[in-house]
């Protein structure tokens, strides 16, 4: 038996008990009792709806799983256009979007490929650093920035050419006093295959 099943049990013997009850005792006694008989009723339905939605989330996942379970893997694998290449886009770079004349923003451009040569929304993490190489080696990682799927996914967007995962990172006391380019580096790894794609590219600390 399920644990709902026996707390709709449990709450079942509980009405029966306090309606007993109710009838033994004074006019508030039997007030406050059948307050407590309609709550009890109300957590019943409300179990038995929850029940009623989990077997049929259940069903619906049984015949998912029993239609996978029908195709040839290989087959299925075969039918799958997986991510051949992740870009960092052009127009990636340091930014001063609020015209005070300071760098306080590095606004990065992904895009995922397929094997067909199609952009597509590719489910998957990403880390995302940003390098100067011109200073001592313990100091030459400025940032790392990790991107999650769910938040990825909220950083979709496009233009009518293109379409492209836009990621925004607030760099300006990083980049100050800095005069030579960045090196920006993404790792992006695919959650339908569990590949990791690296690329890098140079931006300018001033622009």
């Amino acid at each position: 038996m399920t644990r709902a099943g026996s707390r709709i049990r449990f709450l079942a013997g509980s009405m029966t008990a306090i309606l007993l009850l109710a009838g033994c005792g004074g006019g508030n006694m039997e007030k406050a009792l059948w307050n407590q008989v309609d709550n009890l009723g109300r957590q019943r339905n409300d179990l038995e709806a929850r029940i009623a939605q989990l077997e049929k989330e259940n069903e619906h996942l049984r015949q998912r799983v029993e239609a996978l379970s029908r195709i040839d893997p290989k087959e299925r694998s075969d039918a799958l256009s997986g991510l051949s290449k992740v870009e960092i886009g052009q127009r990636s770079g340091l930014f001063d979007k609020d015209g005070d004349g300071q760098i306080e923003t590095l606004v990065v451009y992904v895009t995922c490929t397929d094997e067909a040569g199609d952009v597509v929304k590719a489910p998957g993490r990403v880390q995302v650093q940003l390098w100067d190489l011109n200073a001592p080696q313990d100091q030459a990682r400025l940032a790392t920035w990790t991107v999650e799927p769910a938040d990825l996914k909220a950083r979709w967007a496009g233009t009518f050419m293109t379409y492209y995962y836009r990621l925004e990172f607030p760099v300006a006391d990083l980049v100050e006093g800095r005069s030579g380019d960045l090196t920006l580096r993404v790792d992006f790894t695919d959650y339908a295959t569990g590949r990791v794609f690296h690329q890098q590219t140079t931006v300018g600390a001033r622009r």
